[in-house]
């Protein structure tokens, strides 16, 4: 063999050798000669020599090689035949653990050993030691469980000393990862620990199913492996026995099912506790096992009975605290005596975990202080309950020892899914977004929106009410419907009474009624309706008009026509009918080129027009008596006079220019000749009607016109001024005094002496075709479009809306409602208080009073009737009786103002010389007063009030200052000054709203008046409008209604004018008073004036 040859296999053992020391002494195993021959034979002598070398080395530097024992530990005979010692691992109190090889299975294993020899043991605690091992190996050797070692041989020198071993565990226990843990913050290493906590009671609970008790948990006990696995070692205290679970199995129902809950350890221990209760091996009462800074506080009173395994729950909350706050339970981070620790637990629990930002998470103290609860019974039942509750911690889910609830359960579930989470937030926040964005956009629109109906709603109120003064009904009315019901006020119903005046309405559903005729003789009324496809004819007893019978024609003709009722004759375009039947009585060919009827006063004779020509003929036999006249183009209506001399004729004819025309043309009926020829109408005459004195005649035609003509002459009168520029219809009252004119614009009254108009009767929302009277004050009409009905009025009534006056109109003084009710006082100079029905504006009574009064007022169940006049006395009466309850003299001067409070206790009366005075309505007896003064002069007050709470006095006075009392004491709350007002004499009102704390001042500084809405929690005017009138609110409080020479609605919202509307007569003599029901009533120079904003 060459030198290189021998040099390169030299280098080449070293290098094996080199490389098997450091792996052995990475992974802590033993490595001897032997193992290193086997492993390369071939450089056998070169291996030998270069391990003889390394241990010469090691033995002169005097380190210990891998293949040396302690040579304490070679006094242990009987091992080398099978095990040869490595290496101590460990010493405690119960003996040693020694690595050990196993010849035999080739393997590196862990040996407990209890060592007589060496640590001079005396024979009763030697031989509890060994009792002790023992147990430990027979307990271990029966528990099968990845958290548990595994023993592999139990055995016995000949010198007497007892030893097994078990699996070999490479790695740190837990009391050296939390010192190196100490002081860290870090999350994810207190999360690892805690996930190692958890193992370990998943491990302990496993042995509590078997019967055994671990009694020695502590972090040194607990061993955590290089790959993360986790064993509970060192169970040398522990105790089997049958009855270790007693208090479990009763406590908990939540202990899991296991094969091996009757399978329970048994071991000599066990078995001879039963048997033999002087046995040095059984735990006697007093004694105390374990390591007292994580005993149980039953367990360190030496309660054995006592012990359980909760006292194992006890040692895991330890072991928790130790982790939660760097150190052992009762030591605050100082190393403590044994004895001293023991006298600490049995004393009371150790420091409370610290909390808030820099504690440790709530969940995890919250389960230490369960598991560490003095009393047992406040412990985790059992070690699975509390593992359960670990892994609810590192999975997110909800700890029972920290709480329950659907939030809790929610954050749970919000830190187990921390991306889905984050994803959903995302898409919330982003909806919301979009969904924030989209409602104001929508907010925006809709004020907008708002905005604009607003708008047209004024708009058309603003023409609704221009179409009234011309005294258009129709587009009245398609104004009014224009409006939005949701805006639809008091103001809007006002204006929808003054377009509707009739006193009555026949509805006629279904039915287009389009000619009417009133038998005043028979008191009967004939009507002929338009349905689809048929007419309808209808007759009605008056004035109940009740409808006595009816029949239907399909696809006729059915209007003009004549009827005679005494003898049952309808004269109509197919022949003769029987007007209560339908039955044809008799039938001529009349249809051609619109034919008309007029029956003679004495129903002997019928004028006929039809093809052109105008026949007179017998009513009984159709016979011809005469033809009048021919030559027309056709006739629209025919007429008698009252006294049967003379027939009229209303034609439509054509010009030269085939232009369309329209005559009038009279007849002598005793000569049968014709007398007169009416032209100037610029369209076709479409209506007639003549005095019953023969003195004129009144004609309408297409265009609206209305003419009136003299009879006697043929000249013409008069045109009228008849609105409307569609046909015009004329009638006339029996006793002639009045003219009516309908059509587009509705019906007109003109008196025929002086031809003036008198009323405009309203109620139909269509062009009007034919008006009746039924006597000489009733009206009947029905619309020729759609009017869906007959409308009754009664002329000069229609008034009634508007205005009663009174008997003595010149002297009321006041008017006030009665709280709760429809009706109203008025108070007059000469001493009288009248009770009206604001729903029937008629008077209720008439009681004298001794005396005159000024202003009233009413308690809250009007029972009680409060007055104050010009002497400042006041006096109460009985409304029922009107009888004098108590009057006394409260003021000097002369008393402007009285009220008194919702709930009916006090009083308050304020006169001109600035005097206010509040007072008990009971007796009158005075609570307390105080003078208005103005930089040192009185201030007459004009008006005063309660709120509508009754806490505050509102009181306005002539220097244009509102004040604000606190009505039980006085206390001035606030001094504003009135929009408008000044220093020099100003005339001030306040009404407060009868929804809520908003109230209304009105201030005249002549000529210049102004009204303010003010909010009382503000004191403040919400808005200000130079505008003339006395306030009023509405009863729902939405609208402020100024009185004076004119009547304007305002918006108490934003102080918007909806309606100005002139009213007559204009002199206001008096404030207006709210009726419950939506009436409005104050006193004029003629009378009292109703404003109705009922809805109908």
């Amino acid at each position: 063999m060459t030198t290189d040859s021998a040099s390169s296999r030299r280098h080449h053992a070293e290098t094996f050798v080199l490389a098997r020391i450091a792996d052995a002494e990475r992974f802590g195993r033993a490595l001897r000669l032997e193992d290193l021959l086997a492993l390369r034979p071939d450089l056998a002598r070169q291996i030998t020599r270069v391990w003889h070398d390394y241990r010469a080395g090691a033995s002169a530097l005097g380190e210990r090689t891998l293949g040396d024992a302690d040579e304490n530990l070679r006094r242990f005979d009987g091992l080398t035949d099978r095990y040869e010692i490595l290496r101590e691992l460990d010493t405690g109190g119960m003996g040693s653990v020694l690595e050990v090889w196993d010849h035999e299975l080739r393997r590196t294993l862990a040996m407990k050993i209890v060592r007589r020899q060496v640590d001079g043991l005396d024979s009763i605690v030697w031989q509890r030691r060994q009792s002790r091992l023992k147990n430990e190996a027979q307990v271990l050797g029966q528990l099968v469980h990845p958290g548990i070692v595994a023993v592999h041989d139990v055995g016995k020198l000949s010198s007497g000393e007892h030893y097994f071993t078990m699996q070999l565990v490479r790695g740190k226990t837990l009391a050296v990862i939390l010192d190196e843990r100490r002081g860290s913050r870090d999350s994810a290493v207190l999360t690892t620990i805690v996930g190692i906590l958890r193992r370990v009671c998943e491990t302990v609970a496993y042995a509590h199913s078997r019967g055994v008790l671990h009694r020695d948990l502590k972090p040194s006990n607990i061993m955590v492996g290089e790959f993360g696995e986790t064993y509970v070692m060192d169970w040398g205290l522990a105790r089997a026995s049958d009855d270790a679970l007693r208090s479990g199995e009763a406590a908990s129902a939540q202990q899991p099912s296991s094969r091996h809950e009757t399978d329970h350890v048994r071991t000599d221990r066990s078995d001879t506790s039963h048997s033999d209760s002087g046995s040095p091996l059984q735990t006697m009462t007093g004694d105390v096992v374990g390591t007292p800074s994580y005993m149980a506080p039953e367990q360190a009173a030496g309660r054995v009975e006592e012990v359980d395994q909760r006292s194992d729950v006890y040692g895991a909350g330890a072991i928790l605290y130790h982790v939660l706050t760097g150190h052992r339970p009762y030591d605050n981070g100082e190393r403590i005596s044994g004895q001293v620790a023991l006298q600490a637990v049995r004393s009371g629990p150790p420091q409370p975990i610290p909390r808030g930002r820099h504690g440790p998470p709530p969940e995890l103290s919250a389960i230490c202080s369960r598991a560490m609860s003095r009393d047992p019974h406040d412990r985790y039942p059992a070690m699975m309950s509390m593992a359960e509750d670990l892994g609810a911690y590192l999975e997110g889910r909800i700890v029972h020892a920290y709480g329950d609830g659907r939030w809790l359960a929610f954050k749970k579930w919000l830190l187990r899914n921390p991306a889905l989470a984050a994803g959903i937030a995302i898409a919330i926040v982003s909806l919301a977004l979009v969904g924030a964005l989209e409602v104001r956009a929508n907010r925006a629109l809709s004020e907008q929106a708002s905005t604009l109906r607003r708008r047209v709603y004024t708009n058309a109120l603003t023409f609704a009410q221009l179409a009234y003064e011309r005294s258009d009904a129709m587009d009245m009315t398609v104004r009014l419907r224009e409006c939005a019901a949701v805006d639809r006020g008091w103001e809007w119903h006002y204006l929808d009474r003054l377009s509707d005046r009739s006193d009555a309405c026949l509805e006629l559903p279904g039915i287009n009624p389009v000619t009417l005729y009133f038998d005043r003789a028979a008191a009967r009324l004939m009507t002929v309706g338009r349905t689809p496809n048929s007419f309808e004819f209808q007759a009605f007893e008056w004035p109940s008009l009740k409808r006595l019978h009816s029949w239907t024609k399909q696809n006729v003709i059915a209007h003009p026509f004549a009827i005679d009722l005494g003898s049952k004759r309808l004269f109509w375009w197919h022949g003769v009918l029987d007007p209560t039947t339908g039955v044809e009585l008799h039938r001529e060919n009349w249809i051609r080129r619109w034919p008309a009827f007029a029956l003679s006063p004495d129903r002997r004779s019928i004028l006929i027009s039809h093809n052109g020509r105008l026949e007179l003929r017998d009513a009984s036999t159709r016979a011809t008596l005469a033809e009048l006249d021919r030559g027309f183009f056709a006739m629209s209506m025919l007429a008698w006079s009252p006294d049967g001399k003379h027939a009229f004729a209303a034609c439509r004819d054509f010009d030269d220019d085939k232009r369309r025309g329209g005559t009038v043309r009279v007849y002598d009926m005793q000569t049968r000749q014709r007398t007169h020829v009416l032209c100037g109408h610029s369209s076709w005459v479409q209506s007639i009607a003549a005095d019953p004195d023969g003195a004129w005649l009144a004609s309408g035609g297409w265009n609206g016109e209305v003419r009136l003509w003299d009879l006697r002459t043929g000249e013409l009168r008069r045109v009228l001024d008849h609105v409307g520029n569609d046909h015009a219809y004329v009638a006339v009252s029996p006793d002639g005094n009045t003219l009516l004119t309908a059509g587009r614009s509705g019906i007109h009254a003109w008196d025929t002496t002086t031809w003036q108009r008198t009323e405009q009767l309203f109620g139909h929302h269509h062009p009007v075709t034919t008006p009746v009277f039924a006597d000489d004050r009733t009206v009947l009409s029905t619309a020729g479009r759609n009017g869906r009905g007959i409308r009754v009025w009664k002329l000069g009534a229609s008034h009634r809306l508007d205005q009663i006056v009174t008997s003595e109109p010149d002297s009321t003084r006041a008017v006030s409602a009665l709280r709760g009710s429809n009706r109203f006082a008025v108070t007059s100079s000469e001493g009288t208080i009248e009770i009206w029905d604001g729903s029937t504006r008629e008077k209720i009574n008439d009681t004298p009073i001794p005396c005159r009064r000024s202003f009233v007022t009413f308690d809250p169940e009007a029972e009680r009737c409060y007055a104050t006049d010009m002497t400042g006395t006041v006096a109460v009466w009985n409304t029922r009786t009107w009888h004098l309850v108590i009057e006394r003299k409260i003021h000097s001067a002369i008393s402007l103002s009285i009220d008194v409070r919702q709930r009916g206790d006090l009083g308050v009366t304020g006169d001109a010389s600035g005097r206010l005075e509040v007072w008990e309505t009971t007796g009158l007896r005075p609570r307390w007063s105080m003078r208005i003064e103005s930089n040192g002069r009185s201030a007459a007050i004009t008006q005063c009030c309660f709120t509508r709470d009754g806490n505050k006095v509102l009181v306005v006075s002539a220097d244009g200052r509102l004040r604000i009392l606190d009505a039980d004491t006085g206390r001035l709350e606030a001094n504003r000054t009135l929009p408008g007002g000044s220093e020099g004499w100003t005339h001030a009102d306040v009404i407060v709203s009868p929804v809520d704390s908003r109230f209304a001042t009105r201030v005249l500084h002549n000529p210049r008046s102004w009204i303010a809405l003010w909010d009382l929690d503000t004191d403040e005017p919400l808005w200000s409008r130079e505008l003339s009138g006395r306030p009023v609110f509405t009863s729902d409080g939405t609208r402020v209604l100024t009185i004076g020479d004119s009547l304007a609605v305002l918006d108490a919202s934003d102080g918007r004018v909806l309606l100005r509307h002139v009213v007559e007569p204009p002199t206001v003599t008096t404030a207006p008073s709210r009726c419950d029901n939506g009436i409005i009533v104050y006193a004029t120079s003629t009378g009292l004036r109703f404003l109705d904003g009922r809805p109908r």
